[in-house]
């Protein structure tokens, strides 16, 4: 956890971080989060090939393009 003063009245307070994933079928992304539910970073990754559809409606991905 990251101790930050606050500017108005000098007291310490603790900010908290969440680091949250969402994995597509055209690609990753990833958000750091902070307690007051502001973005403090963000990433995106397409993924090379985006997926493999076997059949209609269906959607997936080698677990070995992860790793």
């Amino acid at each position: 956890m990251e101790e930050s003063k606050s500017k108005v009245s000098g007291e310490k307070f603790t900010e908290r971080i969440v680091l949250v994933f969402d994995v597509g079928t055209q690609s990753s992304r990833a958000l750091l989060v902070n307690n007051r539910g502001e973005i403090k970073a963000k990433a995106t990754e397409k993924h090379d090939p985006p997926y493999i559809s076997p059949e209609t409606d269906w959607a997936e991905q080698k677990a070995e393009f992860y790793y």
